[in-house]
């Protein structure tokens, strides 16, 4: 009877860096009997790669790999593909483009919530006017999500524009440690658009602190991790959903947002990079 494993085949590309070192770019995982020898799997893998992979430098992608045995989730020996995981980690986190393109799905999510956040409103205007006899039920309420996903897009948003400063130390202790850098973890939004150097008046930062409490929990759980974290809480009003929008819009034109990803979902349709556009 034929006995299968799992291959992992790890893409290299050349870095721009002083060394011109080669840093992984992607992984696969190829199943082909185990009584294959190592040239048997690299030309198994070869034969793969030209099958399923479309790609005009096809010869560069069969030339530029190695293999490993087992599964990259659960190989023998997982130190051998820990400083290939490393490089692909450090590669995503210094693009911008992977940052704002998760920037710009969650302001699609929370796009698809507005209707339900403006009809939550209107059912209280009407209770408050006497037309309707209670208001919504409160299971009905996405106020928080809402203010979650905004949240989470001003992060990535900041987060995208911050990864592209980052100095070259820093981006090679992401290859070692595989972690974030210090000036990207956490979720203070204050902290991070101010690392952009967008100037915040009072009323931003009172809205991105409660932003920031709707990320970090208002928006997932029923309670915060410590009960001195929950406060008073202060529910999103009827038009600020649109002052959120014009935040992030502020936002975009300073760090050239809406130019990287070629409009996002906003309060009114689809914003297009404007002349103010930073990019």
């Amino acid at each position: 009877m034929r006995s299968d494993e799992t291959v992992t085949v790890l893409f290299y590309q050349r870095m721009q860096t002083e060394e011109g070192s080669l840093y992984p770019s992607g992984l696969f995982e190829v199943v082909m009997p185990s009584s294959f020898t190592d040239h048997e799997a690299v030309e198994h893998a070869r034969a793969f790669v030209a099958r399923h992979v479309r790609s005009e430098n096809l010869g560069w992608f069969t030339e530029n790999f190695r293999l490993v045995r087992g599964s990259a989730s659960n190989t023998a020996d997982p130190t051998s593909l820990e400083p290939a995981e490393h490089g692909l980690y450090a590669n995503d986190l210094t693009s911008s483009s992977r940052w704002y393109d998760a920037a710009k799905n969650l302001l699609s999510a929370a796009s698809l919530l507005k209707p339900s956040v403006d009809l939550y409103w209107k059912a209280w205007r009407d209770h408050v006017n006497g037309t309707r006899e209670a208001p919504m039920v409160e299971s009905q309420n996405f106020q928080w999500i809402y203010m979650m996903l905004c949240g989470m897009a001003i992060e990535n948003m900041s987060k995208g524009w911050i990864s592209h400063l980052l100095v070259r130390s820093e981006k090679a202790r992401a290859r070692v440690d595989g972690a974030l850098p210090k000036v990207l973890d956490g979720h203070n939004l204050c902290s991070l658009v101010d690392g952009v150097d967008l100037r915040l008046d009072r009323t931003e930062r009172e809205l991105l602190h409660r932003l920031r409490d709707a990320l970090v929990w208002r928006g997932r759980y029923p309670v915060p991790k410590r009960n001195r974290e929950s406060g008073l809480a202060t529910y999103l009003g009827e038009g600020e959903p649109r002052q959120i929008h014009e935040f992030i819009k502020r936002l975009s034109d300073h760090i050239g947002f809406a130019r990287a990803v070629g409009g996002y979902p906003g309060c009114d349709g689809v914003v297009q990079p404007s002349d103010e556009d930073a990019g």
